[in-house]
């Protein structure tokens, strides 16, 4: 046993010189000292060294495994007796750590499960208080009524039970979240009186409207009337001044002819004796003046056509001239003895 600690020690005392050698050598063997290896003197002096050098890691290496020899077989012992031990060791474990993984393994799913559920609940809680916070934007086109509900409906809400730790959060939004719509439905209040009263006007005027329409369609209807009314008027002012016109040319010219008709045409000769030889001529115009008395007698009873062929057979029979005949009908035609026929001045 003293030997091999004083082998021990003077493989270490080797070691330890050598060690002391090193200052000296860097300063001797510092690279801004080393020669060119292109002359003799500086290449003996790099081959020199670098074979001092190894010779001396060698024989360090050497009283090195020296040392570990015995501290290697000793770790060997050492690890191949843990080694036996810890197997064994195992062997008692291994059904315990089987049960106690199963029970870390459900453990761990009811941690995350947790997990998972506090997410949610936080998740949950802050989407309400974001949804709380958006209210008034979504009312910003709704109704005072609709406006009034969702404020009732917010004060119903209690912060301290709904929104666990995120309660004084939940205070300041439910809040602020009031404020601003007590604000809009005031506004909204404004607005569709507003719009009410713009309502009534606009329907007043509509009503307005509609009645000034009718009263200016009534009075266009009136004038439109009254037009042809007034056209009327003078449609028959002026036939009956032309029909005036007509009359008298009409009764110009009968008076123009009236005069041409020679005084002989209205002589009638005395009546001649029964037994006086006559010709039949002579025999109807001795009766001329009973034939228009009754010719007078037989147009205030007849017709127009009756009239008409009566006049005709006159004058086919010679009875009496045109001529007086003519002056006889237009006498009694325009003093109103012959009520049946009217003059008709022609166009």
């Amino acid at each position: 046993m003293n030997t091999e600690v004083k082998q021990e020690q003077t493989e270490l005392i080797q070691i330890t010189e050598t060690q002391k050698l090193l200052v000296g050598f860097r300063e001797k063997y510092a690279e801004s000292n080393l020669p060119a290896a292109d002359t003799k003197e500086g290449y003996n002096f790099l081959k020199s060294g670098v074979a001092e050098l190894r010779d001396l890691r060698g024989r360090t290496e050497e009283h090195r495994k020296v040392l570990v020899a015995p501290l290697n077989q000793r770790v060997k012992e050492v690890n191949a007796l843990a080694k036996g031990v810890i197997e064994e060791l195992a062997l008692i474990e291994e059904p315990m750590k089987i049960l106690k993984q199963v029970e870390d393994d459900r453990l761990k799913e009811e941690r995350e499960k947790k997990r998972i559920e506090e997410e949610a609940r936080i998740r949950a809680i802050t989407q309400r208080l974001h949804q709380i916070s958006n209210i008034p934007l979504d009312l910003l086109e709704a109704t005072p009524d609709e406006i009034q509900k969702k404020i009732d409906d917010l004060m119903m809400v209690n912060p301290e039970e709904d929104f666990g730790e995120f309660v004084s959060s939940a205070i300041d939004t439910v809040s602020g979240t009031l404020d601003k719509l007590r604000s809009l439905h005031t506004k909204a209040v404004d607005q569709a009186e507003l719009a009410e009263a713009k309502r009534v006007q606009e329907e007043e005027e509509r009503k307005a409207q509609a009645i000034q329409a009718e009263k200016d369609r009534i009075k266009a209807e009136e004038e439109e009337e009254q037009r042809r009314k007034d056209e009327a008027e003078l449609e028959a002012l002026r036939a009956e001044k032309a029909e005036r016109e007509r009359k008298e040319v009409f009764e110009s010219k009968c008076v123009d002819e009236y005069d041409t008709i020679p005084e002989e045409a209205f002589k009638v000769e005395p009546p001649v004796p029964a037994d006086s030889p006559q010709t039949p001529l002579d025999k109807r115009q001795g009766t001329q003046l009973e034939e228009l008395q009754m010719a007078t007698d037989f147009f205030k009873e007849e017709s127009t056509d009756a009239i008409a062929e009566f006049i005709e057979n006159q004058l086919r029979g010679n009875a009496i001239s045109a001529s007086a005949l003519g002056k006889i009908v237009f006498d009694a035609i325009y003093t109103g003895q012959i009520p049946n026929i009217k003059f008709q001045i022609p166009a």
